[in-house]
């Protein structure tokens, strides 16, 4: 022991030494790439043309008109003392005329529809050529009153003539009046193109 003890005097202590952790390292892998050339299209500036708008016309249908089969006669309206009502004399204001067909034949059962004002009241009567009331203006006449004293319009009243399904047989045609008693009776035909 005694040799133990000796070899110990005579040896250095020695300290121990800090052990050290294996710490990981980075390595820095450099990878080569080969060049390659790269072609690239830079796109120029180009010109285009701006389209202006134009003005389109929408084509609309356009329906010829068909001409209407009956037309006022010709030296008509004329204007007459009223000789079928002589004991209103001046007291009575209307229209009375007949219609014909292309044969120059009175013409029953077509509407007449005449309109206008009477005192600024809108008026209106519907009748028949062929009924009784108007037998005075021939066969097949008509005949409507419109004022009870006789007054002047002009442009005021209008006639037309219908069938009794209301189709139209002739234009509207407009018809002036006169306040004088020896003009109180409008007399109106039409006759067949």
């Amino acid at each position: 022991m005694l040799i133990l003890a000796s070899l110990f005097s005579a040896c250095i202590v020695f300290e121990p030494m800090p052990t050290s952790t294996p710490q990981a390292t980075s390595t820095e892998s450099i990878r080569t790439v080969a060049a390659t050339a790269t072609t690239s299209i830079t796109p120029s500036a180009t010109q285009t043309a701006t389209l202006k708008p134009t003005e389109t016309s929408i084509p609309t249908a356009t329906i010829s008109p068909m001409p209407l089969p009956y037309k006022l006669q010709s030296e008509t309206p004329l204007y007459l003392q009223n000789f079928v009502h002589p004991d209103s004399g001046c007291g009575w204001m209307g229209v009375g005329g007949q219609v014909f067909s292309k044969e120059g034949e009175p013409v029953a059962n077509l509407v007449v529809w005449i309109r206008g004002l009477i005192d600024n009241q809108p008026y209106e009567v519907v009748t028949l050529t062929g009924t009784s009331a108007g037998d005075s203006y021939g066969k097949a006449g008509f005949e409507a009153f419109l004022s009870s004293k006789p007054v002047t319009t002009s442009g005021i009243f209008s006639i037309q003539i219908l069938d009794l399904n209301g189709t139209m047989l002739s234009e509207q045609v407009f018809f002036n009046t006169s306040a004088q008693c020896d003009q109180n009776l409008i007399i109106i035909n039409f006759v067949e193109e």
